[in-house]
């Protein structure tokens, strides 16, 4: 189906990325897209198709640098990835269901209108953007995992990417964010699913993109910075304790959002507004 003479020719061109053994973060994708030859070869490998099965991707070659390209080429150029045996909302827990739901009542967003609001990521600009694009991260979350349990737990982690997307994206870096977004959830979800293929498990971490909140949540190595950014950051009494218990200050058992939902007596979308803000806090005392 796919011409394998220009597949031979894409990965020649980009054999100074075959020791690296992994999927390309987006900036390092983005600009290898920047090359005109490369646009010209995958325009010619996928004229004329508006789906790719992801089966496909991953059969066009073994190598993750190429195959980061080819995800930010489709994402960029509309042309959807399709996965089979993708989970049905019904399959869902009932406390999934109504926190989707609740989230759809303010999806609706204009993509120039998250521009603006990311011109200046103040915390009522960054609530906005989360706010919106909440059912956003958990559709296409939907429409990416083959099974519930892994589901129930990758929302916590692709609501967390999309926070730190917001918190690192720079549109002169970046172009839109949207599609900085849309690769970001890619790579974590594929990342997920390889790692249930090669050892059968899977467990929930925080995962971040940025410097920033790596250096924040980084567990154990940072705990002692951690503390510290919090006791100088003038946190309110709730944001100190959501953070603590989330990501296990005390006794080292981080939880969930719904954990935290739980805990404090609110709904999840509560729980990522807290955080969200108390991250905010620290991102400028650290500063």
């Amino acid at each position: 189906m796919y011409n394998q003479k220009i597949l031979d020719k894409l990965e020649k061109i980009l054999e100074a990325y075959d020791i690296v053994l992994t999927y390309l973060d987006y900036q390092s994708a983005d600009m290898i897209l920047e090359r005109k030859k490369i646009v010209q070869y995958l325009d010619k490998l996928f004229e004329n198709i508006d789906t790719v099965r992801e089966e496909d991707i991953n059969g066009l070659t073994t190598k993750k640098p190429l195959r980061s390209v080819v995800r930010l080429y489709l994402i960029r150029n509309n042309i959807a990835i399709i996965k089979e045996g993708k989970v049905a909302l019904s399959d869902l827990s009932k406390d999934t269901r109504k926190y989707k739901n609740d989230i759809s009542k303010n999806s609706k967003f204009d993509e120039e209108e998250i521009e603006t609001a990311l011109e200046n990521k103040g915390e009522e600009n960054i609530n906005i953007v989360m706010n919106k694009l909440l059912n956003y991260v958990f559709t296409t979350l939907l429409e990416s995992v083959t099974d519930e349990k892994m589901f129930e737990e990758l929302l916590g982690e692709a609501n967390e990417t999309l926070l730190s997307s917001i918190y690192s994206y720079d549109k002169s870096k970046h172009n839109n964010f949207k599609q900085y977004l849309t690769y970001n959830l890619d790579i974590l979800i594929i990342n997920k699913q390889t790692k249930i293929i090669n050892d059968g498990t899977y467990k929930s971490n925080f995962v971040y993109v940025d410097k920033y909140e790596d250096k924040i949540i980084e567990r154990v190595d940072n705990l002692k910075l951690l503390k510290e950014l919090i006791e100088a950051a003038n946190l309110s009494i709730i944001e100190r304790k959501v953070i603590d218990y989330m990501y296990g200050l005390t006794d080292g058992v981080a939880h969930t959002y719904d954990e935290v939902a739980r805990e404090f007596k609110m709904n999840k979308m509560g729980a990522i507004q807290i955080q969200s803000g108390a991250l905010n806090k620290l991102k400028k005392e650290k500063k």
